[in-house]
Protein backbone atom coordinates (compact mmCIF):
# COMPACT_ATOMS: atom_id res chain seq x y z
CA UNK A 1 0.00 0.00 0.00
CA UNK A 2 1.46 3.50 -1.05
CA UNK A 3 1.97 6.32 1.81
CA UNK A 4 0.12 8.93 1.68
CA UNK A 5 1.00 12.69 1.70
CA UNK A 6 0.30 13.80 4.75
CA UNK A 7 1.99 10.65 6.13
CA UNK A 8 3.42 11.46 9.93
CA UNK A 9 6.38 9.81 11.88
CA UNK A 10 7.81 10.59 14.79
CA UNK A 11 10.63 9.48 17.37
CA UNK A 12 12.19 10.79 19.84
CA UNK A 13 15.20 12.34 18.22
CA UNK A 14 12.83 14.91 16.22
CA UNK A 15 12.21 18.09 17.79
CA UNK A 16 8.79 17.73 16.57
CA UNK A 17 7.28 15.38 14.00
CA UNK A 18 7.30 15.92 10.31
CA UNK A 19 4.18 16.08 7.99
CA UNK A 20 4.34 14.38 4.63
CA UNK A 21 7.78 15.67 2.78
CA UNK A 22 8.81 17.78 5.55
CA UNK A 23 12.29 17.20 6.42
CA UNK A 24 12.59 16.36 10.19
CA UNK A 25 14.69 18.45 12.64
CA UNK A 26 16.83 16.49 14.85
CA UNK A 27 18.25 17.64 18.06
CA UNK A 28 22.15 17.57 17.04
CA UNK A 29 23.29 14.45 19.26
CA UNK A 30 20.65 12.49 17.77
CA UNK A 31 20.84 13.16 14.09
CA UNK A 32 20.86 9.68 12.60
CA UNK A 33 23.25 10.57 9.65
CA UNK A 34 25.86 10.51 12.34
CA UNK A 35 25.50 7.21 13.70
CA UNK A 36 27.28 4.66 12.61
CA UNK A 37 26.51 0.69 12.54
CA UNK A 38 23.17 1.07 12.73
CA UNK A 39 20.10 -1.57 12.53
CA UNK A 40 16.83 -2.70 12.87
CA UNK A 41 17.06 -5.83 14.93
CA UNK A 42 13.49 -6.26 15.51
CA UNK A 43 10.00 -4.36 14.46
CA UNK A 44 6.84 -6.05 15.89
CA UNK A 45 3.16 -5.01 14.49
CA UNK A 46 1.02 -4.79 17.84
CA UNK A 47 -1.79 -3.77 15.94
CA UNK A 48 -3.03 -2.81 12.33
CA UNK A 49 -6.45 -0.86 11.86
CA UNK A 50 -8.01 -1.02 7.78
CA UNK A 51 -10.43 1.64 6.78
CA UNK A 52 -13.83 0.87 5.99
CA UNK A 53 -13.17 1.46 2.60
CA UNK A 54 -9.28 -0.82 2.07
CA UNK A 55 -7.57 2.98 1.25
CA UNK A 56 -5.91 3.21 4.28
CA UNK A 57 -4.09 1.62 7.17
CA UNK A 58 -2.55 2.92 9.92
CA UNK A 59 0.19 0.84 12.11
CA UNK A 60 1.20 0.63 15.31
CA UNK A 61 4.39 -1.15 16.41
CA UNK A 62 7.71 -1.15 18.07
CA UNK A 63 11.17 -1.54 17.45
CA UNK A 64 14.67 -1.96 18.59
CA UNK A 65 17.31 0.29 17.15
CA UNK A 66 21.35 -0.97 17.67
CA UNK A 67 23.85 1.66 16.26
CA UNK A 68 26.97 3.34 17.44
CA UNK A 69 27.10 6.82 18.46
CA UNK A 70 27.72 9.69 15.87
CA UNK A 71 31.22 8.89 15.15
CA UNK A 72 32.60 6.89 18.54
CA UNK A 73 32.20 3.08 18.06
CA UNK A 74 32.68 2.57 21.54
CA UNK A 75 29.24 4.32 22.35
CA UNK A 76 27.01 1.69 21.15
CA UNK A 77 23.42 1.62 22.12
CA UNK A 78 20.56 -0.32 21.89
CA UNK A 79 17.04 1.80 21.99
CA UNK A 80 13.99 -0.44 22.50
CA UNK A 81 10.67 1.61 21.25
CA UNK A 82 8.09 1.41 24.04
CA UNK A 83 4.82 -0.32 23.17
Amino acid sequence: MPYTGDEVFWSGAMKRPPVGSQKPEYFAVEEPGKRTNQKVVNIVVDRLELAASGDMALEFSHSTLDCDGAGNTADHTKMTSPN
